[in-house]
């Protein structure tokens, strides 16, 4: 699986920055990376949370303390297995406040389907770009296993080789519960700062630009072991010679690397400085106080069995911005790292397509139980709250605003509006019987049956007679009802409201 691959390079490099690569406590970290970078399968145990800090003197509206409170009590469990660069499955809960959402996700070359307690069926995915579904990706010799494998391996080999350690960075030997099991480990415990950031990247630079011969040789390597795909997307005159001239190519790389790579970051972190000198309030995330801290376990052998990694953004300090800092934390243990491992399927053969436009919120809330967690939660957090305005401009005015739908009409004090307009708005469905000038209108959240009939004020609902106040009237060819029986109808409130520009309906359904 690409995406997998491409976590596991940013773990890997993540690591090169937080651990440095030189030994400590007579812990070989460059090896252990190198060995974490050659991973083709595992188990994994994690968890994962996030948490807004908010300041003590903000002020916060009901609707912003229960989307903080919601965030915050948000944690997710999951056991992953990675089968192979393909195919990786994974099997989790997400506890968010007083709800237990299980979930299933298996995830292959093509597309990533997802099971959720409560579901008729998996939800699926595609990985594909529209349109080129049936293209097999893995003919791109770019997105080949063997050129990831192979870039992956070179990219750590070379920064383990030149990156720096940290400030803080110890080893200490400790016993470690990993999938509860008790292991003797050494611990590594890092931490970076923002405020390092500068520094550490100058001293990358000069241990690059001091080793002249390995660091033309690794350009001339990239160039070449990439440089057939390169052609295939670009065909220049620039990347042909670049490609066939490789040696010479790495040698300019390395040129201007020596001549401006450690004046260049010296003029960035000027640059930064004249800015937070204007905006003293965003200081915060440059320093010490954003961070990212990480215990990293690993055996004597030098295998991964466990991560703990803790990641805080200082945020700007204002009067007007409630918020301090937020702060991610994630836990992985990890077994049977290289052995052979079987993903645990999941049955796609009646799912339903994330992409499919024609589902609407109704139909997406019947997909899952009205029992379950997760409907529950769906209705809670919004998700079918719709908001529609109608104006009330003067006919003259109306189309100036680039309306393409029919205005509301007010005869006597009573507001009609267009039918189908506003129906179709709320994803109802709407079936017009012309022969018996009977309206037919199925609401998408409850189902509910309502039928109409023009001049007449007597009504159905779900088989039931309903009389109305005023009669569907049809005007040019548009079906016009009364405002206050199709709010009521659609479970939505109407309000007018005035303007400078003029008057407006306002339609909202929570």
């Amino acid at each position: 699986m690409r995406m997998r691959k491409g976590l596991l390079l940013v773990l890997a490099t993540l690591l090169i920055v937080l651990t440095g690569c030189q030994a400590v406590g007579g812990v070989e970290v460059g090896t252990a990376l190198k060995q974490l970078a050659t991973v083709k399968s595992l188990e994994s145990k994690g968890s994962f949370a996030i948490k807004i800090n908010v300041a003590p003197n903000a002020k916060l509206d009901k609707e912003q303390r229960e989307v903080i409170d919601l965030i915050n009590s948000t944690r997710i469990e999951t056991l992953t297995k990675v089968q192979d660069t393909n195919n990786v499955s994974v099997k989790g809960t997400a506890y968010i406040k007083d709800k237990k959402l299980g979930f299933h996700m298996v995830v292959d070359s093509k597309q990533m389907a997802v099971h959720v307690d409560g579901a008729k069926a998996p939800i699926v995915v595609s990985l594909m770009p529209e349109g080129m579904e049936g293209f097999n990706f893995e003919d791109l010799p770019i997105l080949s296993p063997a050129v990831q494998n192979q870039f992956q391996e070179k990219f750590v080999a070379f920064f383990v080789k030149h990156a720096p350690n940290p400030t803080v960075i110890d080893v200490k030997a400790t016993e470690e519960t990993v999938f509860d099991q008790k292991l003797n480990v050494n611990r590594i415990h890092a931490e970076f700062g923002a405020n390092e950031t500068f520094d550490w990247t100058r001293g990358l630079i000069k241990s690059v630009v001091a080793d002249e011969a390995g660091t033309k040789a690794w350009l001339k390597d990239v160039i070449t072991t990439f440089g057939e795909v390169m052609k295939t997307m670009d065909d220049s005159d620039e990347v042909q010679l670049l490609v066939k001239n490789s040696e010479t190519s790495a040698n300019l790389a390395y040129s201007w690397l020596k001549d401006n790579g450690v004046k260049s970051v010296d003029e960035l972190e000027q640059e930064l400085k004249k800015l937070l000198k204007g905006l003293p309030n965003y200081a915060p995330l440059m320093s010490k106080d954003t961070n990212i801290k990480v215990d990293w376990f690993v055996d004597s052998q030098l295998t991964t069995h466990k991560m703990l990694s803790e990641f805080n953004v200082a945020l700007p300090q204002s009067s007007e911005f409630p918020f301090t800092s937020v702060q991610v934390k994630q836990s992985a243990e990890y077994r049977n790292v290289n052995k052979p491992i079987s993903v645990d399927a999941l049955d796609t053969s009646k799912a339903i397509k994330a992409t499919d436009h024609t589902l609407t919120p109704g139909d997406w809330l019947r997909h899952f139980d009205s029992n379950s967690d997760m409907h529950k939660f769906m209705l809670e957090t919004g998700f079918t709250n719709k908001y529609v305005m109608l104006s009330l401009f003067e006919d003259d005015g109306y189309e100036d605003w680039g309306y393409d739908h029919p205005r509301p009409i007010v005869e006597k004090g009573k507001t009609f509006v267009p039918l189908r307009y506003v129906a179709e708005s709320f994803d109802a469905d709407v079936k017009w019987d012309k022969s018996k000038k009977q309206i037919r209108i199925v609401d998408d959240i409850t189902q509910k049956v309502i039928m109409l009939n023009v001049d007449s004020k007597s009504a159905k609902v779900d088989g039931k007679a309903v009389a109305l106040k005023n009669a569907p009237k049809l005007v040019k060819g548009t079906v016009y009802v009364p405002l206050v029986e199709v709010a009521d109808f659609l479970n939505v409130k109407a309000k007018f409201q005035s303007h400078e520009y003029g008057k407006w309906i306002s339609l909202e359904r929570n």
